[in-house]
């Protein structure tokens, strides 16, 4: 009893330390979980902001392409084609044509691709974005190309005369300008492509990403 007596203050002393250390070590435990859980959910809500963004530029792109939409660019490529075919037919192709407007372009999902913010998100989804954009890139070389070669080819020779850019006695064009009759085609597929795939796209953005996570 005596030596229970003798040892009770090292005791009390060592289960003091023992609580303080229990304490200090679930006050740690408790900051650091919290701060990951913080950190956690910062990194959600940035992911959910990005997939936000991203569904936004594909919806807009989606709606101002789209068949329904009359002054969509879809329908806009169509009409230049049949436009131009006609023009062509009746060997009265214009001096020159510029294809140019912001609304066939994306440009959050652009910067997001160019910048590396996709990191992040669903490597799934990654990669159905990335293919877009790949895909957008090349309507818009395709834009692109046909206006250089309209202003080489066409308004560059226009002055040597209607004559010049035909075969002998018909209506249609040489070689060196044949080019132009399917070139808005191609175009014109490239965005009605685009548009589905953008509509397609926003839609599983939205179920999988942003609708369950409200």
């Amino acid at each position: 009893m005596n030596k229970l007596q003798e040892y009770k203050p090292i005791i009390l002393k060592i289960c003091k330390y023992l609580f303080d250390f229990i304490i200090i070590f679930t006050g740690v435990f408790l900051a650091f979980w919290l701060s990951e859980h913080k950190d956690n959910r910062e990194k959600e809500d940035k992911k959910r902001e990005i997939y936000i963004a991203i569904y936004e530029d594909l919806n807009s792109f989606y709606e101002s392409g789209k068949r329904e939409n009359k002054k969509g660019f879809v329908n806009f490529f169509e009409s230049l084609d049949r436009r131009s075919d006609s023009l062509i037919n009746s060997r009265e192709i214009p001096v020159r044509t510029t294809l140019y407007g912001d609304y066939w372009k994306i440009p959050i999902i652009n910067s997001f691709v160019q910048n590396g913010f996709l990191r992040d998100i669903d490597v799934a989804t990654f990669k159905k974005i990335t293919r877009f954009n790949t895909v957008h890139q090349n309507l818009l070389e395709n834009i692109k190309d046909y206006n250089i070669f309209y202003d080489k080819y066409v308004t560059a020779d226009y002055d040597k005369g209607m004559e010049h850019f035909y075969k002998e006695g018909t209506n249609k064009l040489k070689p060196k300008y044949s080019y132009l009759e399917n070139a808005l085609a191609e175009t014109a597929g490239f965005a009605d492509l685009l548009v589905n795939l953008a509509h397609e796209l926003s839609m599983e953005i939205k179920e999988k990403h942003i609708d369950k996570e409200k």
